[in-house]
């Protein structure tokens, strides 16, 4: 493993990094498959650095929501905060076509929760495309002014609003698709013909 720095302006560097793909942990946010050498994580993150407690803490939530939409068995339901602090997903806990939703999660970190400022309740449901399958947003909430405190157990509570859907037309060459996978993949294409899928 290779730890790198970050600086001020939100850059970071990591010195001595072989050439090739490899796996880029933006701590404790996501991990990446890249081979760049300059690497942008796609989107500007407001608020300052995230600071640590003096140790790995356990910080509970009970999460109480109202609002869904009936619940279907491939929903899922989640709570997440700005800057990425905080994201836990809950599959499906309640009988199918419930309309609220009560569970409880502990999150163990040494990142100081208590930086969060805005919480997102957010129930996703399932959607199909033809032979692809995925999950869409469904009703959600804002929480303004989300006050959390770190190895405490924290309340949320609310009642989640429509989310409006909307269509669009698409139209994607089978060029631009090979040049899109291309650009995704980890290795080499195989020189074989794209199929739809």
């Amino acid at each position: 493993m290779l730890k790198g720095s970050g600086k001020a302006d939100g850059t970071f560097s990591i010195p001595n990094v072989p050439g090739g793909f490899y796996w880029l942990r933006m701590a404790p946010l996501a991990t990446y498959w890249t081979s760049s050498s300059t690497f942008d994580f796609g989107h500007d993150v407001i608020g300052s650095p995230l600071r640590a407690t003096s140790g790995l803490q356990n910080t509970s939530f009970n999460i109480s929501a109202s609002g869904l939409d009936p619940l279907l068995t491939e929903d899922w339901f989640g709570f997440l905060t700005d800057q990425q602090l905080l994201d836990i997903e809950f599959p499906r806990m309640v009988p199918a076509g419930s309309t609220t939703v009560d569970v409880s999660a502990i999150f163990s970190s040494n990142i100081d929760l208590s930086q969060a400022s805005t919480g997102f309740l957010m129930q996703f449901e399932p959607v199909f495309l033809g032979s692809l399958n995925g999950l869409a947003l469904g009703p959600e909430l804002t929480l303004s002014n989300l006050s959390v405190q770190d190895g405490a157990t924290n309340s949320i509570t609310g009642a989640l609003n429509a989310s409006p859907m909307s269509s669009f037309a698409d139209s994607i060459t089978i060029t631009d698709l090979r040049g899109h996978l291309c650009s995704i993949m980890p290795g080499p294409l195989l020189p074989t013909p794209l199929g739809l899928f």
